[in-house]
């Protein structure tokens, strides 16, 4: 219950672009429960934004462990493969995402367009 309320937490802070206090918040709740892929994916999330894009890796890889058809951690890390310059990851992850993510997803635009 805790995790969620920091997950929650992280969440608001993340849309009043307070991404160093949502980072702490999500820190905390995959510290409180190690299983809650969502608040990895989060996590990794606001780790790119922040220009640590080996620990958003190792995140949202967290994520994707936890749950392999996650979607939304297959789109992350695939960007975050681009930016370290990782470019048969990032394809192999967009193609996953393409797979999974529900139709007109606004990331597959993207993804088809990097894997032509």
């Amino acid at each position: 219950m805790r995790a969620q309320a920091r997950y929650n937490g992280g969440g608001g802070l993340e849309d009043l672009g307070e991404d160093v206090k949502a980072l702490g918040h999500y820190t905390d709740a995959v510290e409180l429960k190690p299983d809650h892929g969502p608040a990895w994916c989060n996590r990794g999330n606001m780790m790119m934004g922040l220009g640590r894009y080996e620990e958003a890796h190792a995140s949202h890889s967290r994520a994707l462990e936890l749950d392999p058809r996650d979607f939304h951690a297959l789109y992350s890390r695939a960007n975050c493969n681009l930016e370290l310059g990782r470019d048969d990851e990032a394809h192999a992850d967009f193609r996953a995402f393409l797979r999974y993510a529900p139709p007109g997803h606004p990331g597959s635009h993207q993804a088809a367009a990097c894997l032509e």
